[in-house]
């Protein structure tokens, strides 16, 4: 199991950190709190990311998490 902090989940997002606590705290985005501090797990990111994903056109973009970089 990988967990990411609030901000290297934005940065993976390409987000500001306010987005991802937003999304914890209206959206049901999968954390872990630890004390004071949260942790996402990097597999229950994938699969919150999938169940949002939406079609453009004719093509379904698949978001790729941890790859690079």
């Amino acid at each position: 199991m990988k967990v990411l902090t609030v901000k290297e989940t934005a940065d993976v997002l390409k987000v500001q950190p306010q987005w991802v606590y937003r999304m914890i705290r209206n959206d049901g985005l999968p954390c872990i709190r630890l004390g004071r501090r949260l942790r996402i797990d990097e597999d229950s990111l994938l699969k919150w990311l999938a169940e949002r994903r939406f079609v453009v056109g004719l093509r379904v973009s698949p978001v790729r998490v941890g790859t690079g970089g």
